[in-house]
C-alpha cells in the first residue's frame, strides 16, 4: 500500500513537472519571433553570423530582422526597415517587377509572391548588378506545427564589384565579432574591477531611483541595473536598445530579476512607444548614435517623462576620457593580478569603444575624481 502511494505520488509529480514545462515553453515560445530571445530554437542564430545575406519574415510577412550580409547590401536603403512589409523589399528587386501575383498555397499558408523565383537581381548603388540564388525555408512553431515565419537566404551568384563586396563583408563580420566580445567584456570588467564598480555606485547615487526607470542603451547596462536594484529592490527597469547582441546578453545576465526587467528592441530614432508620464527617471548610457538622433531623442525623453522627472546621461567627460578610464581599470586589474581579464577583455573594450565614438557629456559632473566618467542631469519639460 505504501509502495503504491509512493508510486502514485511520484507519477503525479512527474506529470506536474512536464505540464509546467509545457506551459512554460508555450509562454517562452509564442507565435511571434524575437531574435534576441536565443532560448527560442526555431530560428537558428548562426543564420545571422553567416556570410550569406539573409533575413527573417514573420507570419504577417513583415521583416523581423536581417543578418550582416543583408545589412551590407540593403540595410542603408530607406525602404528597408524592421517591421515593414516585405513588399518594400520586392520593389527594389529588378526581376520581381515583371512577375504577376500568385495565389497558390503552401501547407495552408499563403505563398509569398516571389517564392517560385529562384533568382533575385538587384542593382546596388555601391556594388553594381548583383545576382542571388534565393533559398527560402519556413519557421515552424514546434507546438502547433504552424508556419510562423520564413528564413530567406540569398546565396551570391555574381557581383559586379566582387572584390569590394567581399572585402566589405569580411570587415563587417570582423566588426560584428569584435562587438559581440565587447558586449561581454564590459560586463566582465565591471565585476572584476573595483574602480569600475565604484564608478557605477557613484553614478547611480546621482540618479533618482524611482519605481519605474527607463534605461536607454543595453551595452554595459548590467552593473548599473544591479546597483539600481541594490538601492531599490522593488524597482522596475525597462531597457531599450536596437543592438541585438547586447539585448541577448542582458537576457542571460539579468534573468534572475524576472519581470522586474523588461527588454525592448527599438530604434533610437523612433521613441514613440514610450508612454507619456510613465517614467520619472530616464538614463541614457554611453550614447553612440548620430548627433541629430541623439538631440531628437533627448527632446522626446524630456517631453514624455513625468512632471519634474529626471533625465540623466552617463558617458565620458570628453573624447580622451574613455581611454583614461579603461587605463585606470587596467591598472586596477594588474594590481590584483586579474590576468584573464587583462588578456581577454581590456584590449577588446578599448578597441571597440574607440570605434563606436561614444558621445561625451562635456557639461556633465565628473563621477569619482580622475576617472573621466561623467553624468549630466536635467529636469523634464
Amino acid at each position: 500500500m505504501v509502495i503504491e502511494t509512493l508510486q502514485k505520488a511520484t507519477a503525479d509529480l512527474i506529470s506536474k513537472v512536464l505540464k509546467d514545462s509545457i506551459h512554460r515553453d508555450r509562454r517562452d515560445y509564442g507565435l511571434d519571433i524575437r531574435l534576441w530571445n536565443d532560448r527560442d530554437p526555431r530560428v537558428d542564430q548562426s543564420f545571422f553570423q553567416g556570410s550569406v545575406p539573409g533575413f527573417v519574415l514573420g507570419a504577417d510577412q513583415n521583416i523581423v530582422d536581417w543578418n550582416i550580409g543583408f545589412d551590407l547590401v540593403f540595410g542603408h536603403l530607406p525602404q528597408i526597415k524592421r517591421g515593414s512589409h516585405v513588399s518594400e523589399w520586392y520593389q527594389l528587386i529588378e526581376n520581381f517587377r515583371r512577375l504577376p501575383n500568385r495565389e497558390e498555397k503552401l501547407q495552408g499558408e499563403a505563398i509569398l509572391p516571389i517564392t517560385d523565383r529562384e533568382r533575385v537581381v538587384f542593382v546596388s548603388p555601391t556594388y553594381g548588378r548583383m545576382v542571388f540564388m534565393k533559398i527560402m525555408s519556413p519557421v515552424i512553431d514546434r507546438h502547433t506545427g504552424r508556419i510562423i515565419g520564413w528564413n530567406i537566404a540569398l546565396n551570391v551568384n555574381s557581383v559586379h564589384e566582387r572584390v569590394k563586396f567581399f572585402t566589405d563583408l569580411n570587415d563587417r563580420i570582423q566588426q560584428a565579432s569584435l562587438h559581440a566580445r565587447y558586449v561581454v567584456s564590459i560586463d566582465q570588467l565591471a565585476h572584476k574591477s573595483k574602480i569600475f564598480h565604484q564608478a557605477v555606485e557613484h553614478a547611480v547615487s546621482k540618479v533618482s531611483v524611482t519605481k519605474d526607470i527607463l534605461l536607454i542603451g543595453a551595452t554595459g547596462a548590467v552593473p548599473f541595473v544591479e546597483e539600481i536594484f541594490n538601492v531599490n529592490p522593488s524597482a522596475r527597469v525597462y531597457i531599450l536598445d536596437e543592438d541585438n547582441e547586447a539585448l541577448r546578453h542582458l537576457r542571460h545576465k539579468l534573468a534572475h530579476f524576472g519581470k522586474q526587467v523588461r527588454l525592448v528592441r527599438k530604434s533610437f530614432g523612433d521613441l514613440s512607444i514610450i508612454p507619456q508620464d510613465r517614467f520619472s527617471t530616464a538614463i541614457v548610457l554611453w550614447p553612440t548614435m548620430r548627433q541629430d538622433v541623439f538631440a531628437n531623442m533627448l527632446n522626446v525623453l524630456k517631453s514624455r517623462l513625468a512632471q519634474d522627472g529626471q533625465l540623466a546621461i552617463i558617458s565620458w567627460l570628453n573624447k580622451e576620457s574613455g581611454v583614461k578610464f579603461w587605463d585606470s581599470v587596467q591598472r586596477d586589474l594588474e594590481g590584483r593580478h586579474e590576468v584573464d581579464s587583462i588578456r581577454w577583455h581590456i584590449g577588446v573594450v578599448k578597441e571597440e569603444a574607440n570605434r563606436l565614438r561614444i558621445i561625451p557629456v562635456q557639461d556633465g559632473n565628473p563621477i569619482a575624481s580622475g576617472l573621466g566618467l561623467a553624468i549630466f542631469t536635467v529636469k523634464s519639460a
